[in-house]
């Protein structure tokens, strides 16, 4: 939250062609009421009175986590709290509204295993037998994007399912779940999808080091990483996210920083 603290600072020091490239700086990925917060605090420095403000602005963000709103804590007695039904996007594999990670060794099939995920939600196709729930998805790629096309063609020619008109993209460009000013351009072009499909319903980041576009080995890299990703799932529909990560090449046993 610092870093948004810093950027609504540099945002009253900007011209007007500048203000709104600052304002979807500090919108991406990011809670609107925790983000006007921020504004309104910084806004009010000025005022110098920071007894009242630092306070109020607390208040506020007490219940936001990572910019994302979440429920204030409570206990609550076991027995009035309600069971819910399990919704799966992939039935006994995958729960809808998930987080899960595609983790292994380089060369074990990791991409290949999500394309059969991505490929099979977002045409209605059993995955290994088992029913999905058909829906957007989106292939976040951070490289080898003409080498993944094929590779999507390759499952359509192997199971016989055409792939067009299917709700299913690929991405191309750069992507850096820890690089505000990317993410821009990434919620910006999320934004015109689903204003044409609707929330996707599955998101493959692949690999996890690529889309992280920073050191995945570093505790506070990936922290911010998890955080942004955190917070796209609930600006857009709380999609259900797969990971691919791989093991290091030093030391396989370790287990991963997600």
């Amino acid at each position: 939250m610092n870093n948004y603290v810093a950027n609504s600072t540099s945002l009253l020091k900007t011209n007007a062609n500048q203000t709104e490239q600052c304002g979807e700086l500090l919108q991406q990925a990011r809670d609107k009421e925790a983000t006007e917060a921020i504004i309104t605090a910084v806004k009010n420095l000025s005022n110098g009175n920071l007894e009242k403000i630092v306070p109020e602005l607390l208040n506020k963000l007490s219940n936001y986590s990572g910019g994302t709103e979440r429920e204030s804590f409570k206990l609550s007695r076991l027995d009035s709290i309600e069971i819910k039904p399990t919704l799966w996007i992939v039935d006994k594999f995958i729960e809808v509204d998930s987080f899960c990670s595609l983790y292994g060794d380089s060369g074990v099939g990791k991409s290949f295993l999500a394309i059969e995920l991505a490929a099979c939600i977002a045409t209605g196709t059993p995955f290994f037998g088992m029913r999905v729930k058909q829906g957007v998805v989106i292939y976040l790629a951070g490289e080898g994007h003409s080498g993944i096309r094929k590779r999507f063609e390759a499952w359509s020619i192997m199971r016989g399912v055409s792939l067009k008109d299917v709700p299913l993209y690929l991405s191309t460009g750069v992507i850096s779940l820890i690089e505000p000013v990317t993410m821009v351009s990434v919620c910006r072009e999320l934004t015109r999808v689903i204003s044409e499909t609707g929330n996707p319903s599955f998101v493959v980041f692949d690999t996890w080091s690529r889309v992280l576009s920073g050191d995945d080995s570093s505790p506070s890299d990936a922290q911010e990483g998890v955080k942004t990703l955190d917070s796209l799932r609930a600006r857009f529909g709380n999609f259900s996210a797969v990971v691919v990560h791989h093991t290091g090449h030093s030391a396989k046993e370790r287990a991963s920083v997600l």
